[in-house]
Formats: C-alpha cells, sequence, structure tokens
C-alpha cells in the first residue's frame, strides 16, 4: 500500500516539487521530472510516485539500514539533504560521530569525512557547523561536477570557498536524536 506522501513520515524529509509539499523516505528523490529510487548505490528511474515506492520497497532490505564495517556495524542518520550523512561507529571501546558527503569521482565512489568527534565531545554547534560545511560541499561538488564532470579529487571542507556555506541550519537535528539513534 502506498502511503500519503503529504504527511511526514519517520525520518522522512520535505521537498517541494511543481509548489506541492511532498514527504519523502531516504532513497526516493524527483530529478528532472523522474522518481530516482536509490538502494546500495544503485540507481533506477520510474515515470511516478507510487512505482518509486513499490520499487524501493521491493529493493530495500528487510531489516534495519547498517553498513557492515571492520569495527561492526555503522549506523547513518539522514540529514535531509542528499549525498549528507551522519555516520556513527565504535573504533575499540570509543563511539564516534561524523559527517560525511557522498561523492562519485573519476576513480569511484566515496564518502568524504567532513569532521568526526567523540560521542562524548558532541555539542549541538559542532554538529550544526558540520551539517553547514557538509551541505556546502555537496551542493559545491554538485555544482562542479556539472561543470567540469566527475572530479578526480574529492570536495574536501577546506576546498569548499566560504560563500557556499550557509548561515542556518541545514536541518534541526539535534544531539538528543544522535544519540537516540546511537542506542538502536
Amino acid at each position: 500500500m502506498t502511503p500519503d506522501f503529504t504527511q511526514l513520515g519517520s525520518d522522512w524529509r520535505r521537498t517541494v516539487i511543481n509548489g506541492d509539499v511532498l514527504y519523502l523516505p531516504w532513497g526516493i528523490s524527483h530529478v528532472n521530472g523522474s522518481w530516482r529510487v536509490t538502494v546500495n548505490n544503485k540507481q533506477q528511474y520510474t515515470r511516478n510516485l507510487h512505482d518509486a515506492w513499490e520499487n524501493l520497497q521491493s529493493r530495500r532490505p528487510k531489516h534495519a539500514v547498517q553498513e557492515p564495517g571492520f569495527h561492526g556495524p555503522r549506523k547513518a542518520l539522514d540529514t535531509g539533504v542528499i549525498g549528507l550523512r551522519i555516520g556513527i561507529y565504535r573504533r575499540k571501546e570509543n563511539v564516534y560521530v561524523s559527517v560525511k558527503v557522498a561523492q562519485s569521482l573519476v576513480r569511484g565512489h566515496r564518502a568524504v569525512m567532513m569532521g568526526h568527534c567523540p560521542v562524548h565531545e558532541l555539542n549541538q554547534e559542532w554538529l550544526d557547523r558540520m551539517l553547514r560545511i557538509g551541505a556546502a560541499a555537496r551542493w559545491y561538488y554538485l555544482a562542479q561536477r556539472k561543470l567540469h564532470g566527475k572530479p578526480v579529487e574529492p570536495i574536501k571542507p577546506n576546498t569548499v570557498p566560504t560563500k557556499w556555506i550557509p548561515t542556518q541550519t541545514i536541518k534541526q537535528i539535534t544531539v538528543d536524536r544522535v544519540m537516540a539513534h546511537i542506542d538502536r
């Protein structure tokens, strides 16, 4: 059954398409008049939102999204900006929070680290700043890719022009929400 995309769902992001406000789950986006469904970095396109939803449900794993890693599973938290993620990972006894930006480079895909910190040092100011820098890096990357094609080197925080960094928070993600995601 297709959900009502005019109502906010859990961890769904707000988007405006042709003047209509819709709430989309992670994995569905609207690109040049088509609906793009992305699962495990593989994209498929459909002409309507219902088909996109069905496609997503048929391809999405039935368990919670966790990326396998050398030091245990990694959890990712949606930021509302496509390609910008908050990651949670462990190294030995420590838990870290990271902000990463997805970029497709000449030599493959990469999640470029914007910053990370131990969870016990996490604060709202750091989180908001990293999300603004991460969104700017993603937008700058997309602009450069449109002009010059896939870049050879990744766009890093120190290569993003300051004029691209927004002054407002990207999406209100609180430290409490990140901490709740750690405990899942």
